[in-house]
């Protein structure tokens, strides 16, 4: 089957600034179809892609407005790539799921302020403990994949439905 939707991807910082020139190379999505959600203004560093028809859009992703954000650049059949940091991944996989947008992601984030409030536990501000707040399968099919927090190298990921 061919993909008909959009390629949104959330962040254009040093991750995002590599991943767009090779998905525009490498796959068959005009870039009429790409759309860059980024917190920070971009527009010298973005301007060869806007130039080939890639829409770039200057949003903060807050935990207050995450919905409102994600209904305006994407729609069901849409891809969702996220390359945030500081914006809640699991937020983000769950909004997707139920929106019928795939899901794909760099790491499990936290909001920005989780990893330093103070009122949180050290332990349950880590990585690790981040992870472990993923939801586990569901009946539904899976939106998003994790890798698996037991620590087994050879451990198959575990979907987040």
């Amino acid at each position: 089957t061919s993909f008909s939707g959009s390629i949104v991807m959330l962040g254009y910082g040093a991750i995002g600034q590599c991943s767009l020139p090779m998905l525009l190379d490498l796959f068959d999505v005009p870039p009429e179809r790409y759309r860059v959600v980024a917190k920070d203004e971009a527009a010298e560093r973005f301007a060869p892609y806007a130039a080939r028809g890639v829409t770039f859009l200057h949003r903060v992703i807050r935990r207050d407005n995450v919905g409102t954000v994600m209904a305006e650049v994407a729609r069901p059949g849409d891809l969702g790539l996220n390359l945030t940091v500081g914006v809640d991944s699991i937020v983000i996989a769950d909004w997707c799921h139920r929106h019928g947008v795939a899901y794909v992601d760099t790491a499990i984030e936290p909001w920005t302020d989780a990893s330093v409030d103070l009122d949180i536990a050290p332990a349950e501000r880590t990585e690790y403990a981040f992870h472990t707040r993923a939801p586990e399968p569901g009946p539904s099919s899976p939106t998003a994949y994790r890798p698996s927090t037991t620590g087994a190298t050879k451990a198959p990921p575990t979907a987040i439905r």
